[in-house]
């Protein structure tokens, strides 16, 4: 069962959910407007989630980090979902259907979960995983989805979409194990996380969080716990805000070209309303060049 378009009603100007619950409540949403239902194994697969980044899970810590939290996967996972309405939209006879939507919106919240600590380990708080958040997180959401019995193909497809976000180097995954709707699917997931974190109204809020993860890499790198993988080098939270305009121009805008602009069917979505997304990119590179002129 299909339903029509309903999201008039909409906060689409609250792109940032401090309440956990509205985003949960905003996915849910979109899940049954795209699908009728919102199927039992995703609303288990955000109990579960709620649980890791909680740390009710017998094998992991709560989540510690500040930027890489709970909300950010929601953020990320209901990103996606919009993206994948606005694509259902577009084009009708190509839809995604609830399962490859589902298995979407499990690799969007698991994508920053291996910024998440083991049970026990009492070093740091989960920054110094930022070179292998990614791999972690995909060993996680693996193990994840055999142990609660999701089918074979939607482990290779959440690892394959995962993969994708590491934007420090090229995909180590073949992207050709996909079908083709899967390939566009995967990349939808670094689409909506870099437009999740870009199109946030808090951003530049939450870039102390971000500087106190990489503070922590940096450390660990020192002391010879990391790889030393070039990674960027700022001295501060501030040195991080005055360069994101040219992080948006050099890196985040040839990315989202590299995966296809998706980003463009959340104008579909949001259809004759603002897309909030962009307005806050917009915003968000204003008040970096008005802070940068004061």
């Amino acid at each position: 069962m299909t339903t029509k378009n309903s999201n008039n009603h909409e906060k689409t100007n609250n792109l940032r959910h401090d309440d956990q619950t509205d985003g949960k409540f905003l996915l849910f949403r979109i899940t049954r407007e795209e699908y009728g239902h919102v199927p039992p194994r995703l609303e288990r697969l955000l109990t579960d989630l709620a649980d890791l980044y909680a740390g009710h899970w017998p094998t992991h810590e709560p989540c510690q980090v500040e930027y890489h939290d709970f909300t950010h996967a929601l953020d990320v996972a209901l990103a996606a979902a919009r993206i994948m309405a606005g694509w259902n939209r577009a084009n009708p006879d190509d839809r995604i259907g609830v399962e490859l939507y589902g298995w979407t919106v499990a690799a969007a919240l698991f994508h920053d979960a291996g910024y998440i600590k083991d049970k026990g380990d009492r070093e740091g708080h989960g920054g110094k995983f930022t070179i292998t958040h990614v791999r972690r997180g995909m060993a996680m959401a693996e193990a994840y989805l055999r142990r609660s019995g999701w089918p074979a193909r939607a482990a290779v497809f959440v690892t394959t979409a995962i993969a994708l976000t590491d934007y420090r180097q090229a995909p180590t995954v073949d992207l050709n194990r996909l079908n083709a709707q899967e390939r566009i699917a995967a990349r939808m997931l670094p689409t909506a996380d870099l437009i999740g974190q870009f199109g946030d109204k808090h951003y530049g809020a939450k870039i102390d969080g971000l500087f106190a993860e990489f503070q922590e890499m940096y450390a660990y790198q020192e002391s010879g716990q990391q790889l030393a993988n070039p990674v960027p080098i700022f001295n501060s939270a501030q040195e991080i805000r005055n360069t994101i305009d040219q992080f948006y121009e050099n890196f985040v805008a040839p990315r989202l070209a590299e995966f296809g602009h998706l980003e463009r069917y959340l104008d579909v979505y949001f259809d004759q309303k603002p897309n909030p997304y962009r307005e806050n990119i917009n915003r968000n590179l204003a008040n970096h060049h008005n802070d940068a002129g004061n």
